[in-house]
């Protein structure tokens, strides 16, 4: 080993959190898929209206659990009436269109030297039908 080799210090690094992009191409499979989605929502929410309704039998409005009964069961009546639109919205999408799903987040390295905004920059990851197809940085316009 080279005195060169010996003295280098490894890079200091730490991992951060950023947000990705998801956008999906529009597909029949991937309509599909959003009708299922809003199924399943529609199901628990309505299942979770019917065990708050089960806790408010026989609870008296002084109770301080039954604001909290009732405010989470106006939150579950608003996300079903969201879904009303959500299902119209999946209607008027057409094959090939790029839908916008939301963010996750993701991880990165980053060390001295590393250019921020590169790595922590706007990301995103396109599917089609579920499968990865690219990630690429977000365009910007």
């Amino acid at each position: 080993m080279s005195n060169k080799q010996e003295k280098q210090k490894p890079k200091q690094q730490i991992t951060l959190s950023r947000r990705v992009a998801i956008k999906a191409i529009v597909t029949e499979k991937f309509k599909q898929y959003l009708h299922f989605e809003l199924e399943q929502a529609v199901k628990m929410s309505n299942q979770r209206m019917k065990e708050i309704d089960d806790k408010l039998v026989g609870l008296d409005k002084a109770h301080p659990n039954f604001k909290l009964f009732t405010d989470d069961k106006l939150r579950l009546q608003d996300e079903l009436n969201a879904t009303k639109s959500q299902e119209a919205t999946i209607g008027t999408l057409k094959d090939g269109e790029m839908f916008s799903q939301g963010t996750i987040e993701g991880f990165v390295a980053v060390g001295v030297g590393d250019n921020l905004y590169d790595k922590l920059g706007g990301l995103e990851m396109i599917v089609k039908d579920g499968l990865i197809q690219k990630i690429q940085a977000a365009k910007f316009n």
